[in-house]
C-alpha cells in the first residue's frame, strides 16, 4: 500500500542523520520529542499527586502530634491518652500509604551540598528519630552515643556544619564534650547547639558553656529545622 509519504535525508552529521517526512494530511507523524515531553509530563503530573498526598498525611499526622503533646504540657492525662490513639491510628494510615507509593523518577538531583549534622544523645530511640528527621529535611546525619563517641568521630571524620549535644550522658556529659570542642582549634567555625531537658542555666558548670544556640526538650521539630537553616546559612 503506498501511503504517499516521503523521506529524506537533510544533514547528516557523525552518529547523527536529520531526516524530514512529508505526508498527506490524513497521516499522522508523531515526533520522538513529543512523545518523550508527553510521557515527561505525565511523570511529573504523577509525582505531583504523590507529593500533594504525602504532605497532607504528615500533616495529619503533625496536627495529632502537636494536640497530644499539649495535652500532655497541661497535665490532662485522660485527654492525652485518646489523642495517643488517634496519632498512633494516624502513622498507621500514613505508613501504608507510604507502602503503596511507587517510585517515580521526576526533576534532577540537587546540586547543592548536603549540611552534615553530628548527633550526639545517649537515648537510642531519641538519637534515631532526630537523625532521621534531619535526613529526610536534607541533612547527612551521623550519631555518637556520648561526648567520648563524638570526639572520636571529630577526630576521624570531616568536620560537620553542626554538632547537636544533649546535656546529660555517660562516660563525658554535654558540658565537658562542649568545651572539649572548643579547645581544639580544628573546630573553632563548628556550630554547636544543645538539645536538653534542662533550661540553658543551671549550674555554674554550664553557665559558660560555649555553644551556639540552645532548644530545650521537647523541641518542634519544624521550627528546630527552620532556626537550623537560619543558623547555618547558604551551603554550597
Amino acid at each position: 500500500m503506498n501511503l504517499g509519504i516521503t523521506i529524506e535525508i537533510l544533514r547528516v552529521s557523525g552518529k547523527k542523520v536529520q531526516v524530514g517526512v512529508v505526508a498527506p494530511e490524513h497521516v499522522r507523524v508523531l515526533r520522538s520529542e513529543l512523545l518523550r515531553d508527553d510521557a515527561d509530563a505525565r511523570i511529573h503530573n504523577a509525582a505531583q499527586e504523590q507529593r500533594h498526598a504525602l504532605r497532607n498525611k504528615l500533616n495529619t499526622v503533625s496536627l495529632a502530634m502537636s494536640i497530644l503533646q499539649a495535652h500532655l504540657q497541661a497535665g490532662r492525662i485522660e485527654e492525652a491518652e485518646q489523642s495517643l490513639t488517634t496519632t498512633l491510628s494516624q502513622l498507621s494510615e500514613l505508613d501504608l500509604f507510604v507502602g503503596t507509593i511507587e517510585p517515580i523518577i521526576d526533576e534532577a538531583p540537587l546540586t547543592k551540598r548536603k549540611r552534615r549534622a553530628l548527633v550526639v544523645e545517649d537515648n537510642a530511640q531519641e538519637r534515631e528519630l532526630l537523625a532521621e528527621y534531619l535526613r529526610v529535611h536534607g541533612f547527612d546525619v551521623s550519631v555518637a552515643e556520648d561526648g567520648e563517641q563524638a570526639l572520636d568521630y571529630l577526630a576521624q571524620h570531616h568536620v560537620p556544619d553542626v554538632v547537636l549535644l544533649d546535656m546529660n550522658m555517660p562516660k563525658m556529659n554535654g558540658s565537658n564534650t562542649a568545651k572539649a570542642i572548643r579547645c581544639d582549634p580544628r573546630f573553632q567555625n563548628l556550630k554547636l547547639f544543645v538539645i536538653s531537658g534542662s533550661e540553658p542555666v543551671q549550674t555554674d558548670a554550664e553557665a559558660n558553656l560555649p555553644y551556639d544556640q540552645w532548644f530545650s526538650k521537647p523541641i518542634r521539630p519544624q521550627e528546630f529545622v527552620l532556626e537550623l537553616e537560619t543558623q547555618l546559612g547558604s551551603a554550597c
